[in-house]
């Protein structure tokens, strides 16, 4: 059984691998010639996969597979065939798509689940976050934007300050503890503060 699933099933994430996606649209496509019904096919591929690939390696570019994946058979029927084609294409086959609104309603609860923010495993250490800001964050900059960042180890390497303002923005760095500006620390302060308030420090 685990050879049989390894010939019809990608390694990483565990969907229908071609030859299985394959078979499956061949016996969809004839169930619809002999029913008169229809069948939808939507294919659709990572923008930008192999800047994640190169600028944070492979592994965090698995990991990226793995929850696209995931989040993608969330959005589908039982009855639909969700399949990894190779790199960052997939392919969706949607037997019985008799309705003209099937495959742009499915569109839309794919958009839905790859918009939400992906947190992977890894170190964001000074090198990929290099990576993110040559990348990413550079990209999308206009002459006079203004960057702010925390003051960590990570974010003021060789390099940072030079793609920000080739872009021709400008870098500030928040003061080392800065509470006032910066969201989680505000949060820890009050949270901080309702316990000093609650009862007297013991320890």
């Amino acid at each position: 059984k685990h050879i049989a699933f390894l010939a019809h099933h990608d390694m990483l994430t565990g969907l229908a691998n071609r030859a299985l996606f394959g078979d499956r649209l061949t016996q969809a496509l004839a169930m619809a010639d002999r029913s008169q019904g229809k069948v939808a096919l939507v294919c659709l591929d990572l923008d930008g996969f192999k800047l994640v690939n190169d600028g944070f390696g492979h592994p965090v570019g698995d990991a990226l597979l793995r929850e696209v994946a995931g989040r993608l058979g969330l959005a589908l029927r039982d009855t639909d065939t969700l399949a990894r084609l190779g790199g960052d294409e997939f392919a969706i086959l949607l037997p019985g798509a008799e309705r003209a609104a099937d495959a742009p309603g499915l569109a839309q609860r794919i958009l839905t689940a790859l918009t939400a923010p992906m947190v992977l495993d890894g170190p964001m250490d000074g090198e990929h976050f290099l990576a993110y800001v040559e990348q990413f964050l550079v990209p999308e900059l206009t002459p006079g934007d203004i960057v702010v960042m925390d003051n960590l180890p990570a974010h003021k390497i060789t390099g940072v300050r030079s793609a920000i303002e080739a872009g021709g923005a400008h870098l500030l760095y928040l003061p080392p503890y800065s509470p006032d500006f910066n969201p989680i620390e505000m949060a820890f302060s009050k949270f901080k503060a309702l316990i000093r308030a609650s009862e007297p420090r013991t320890l």
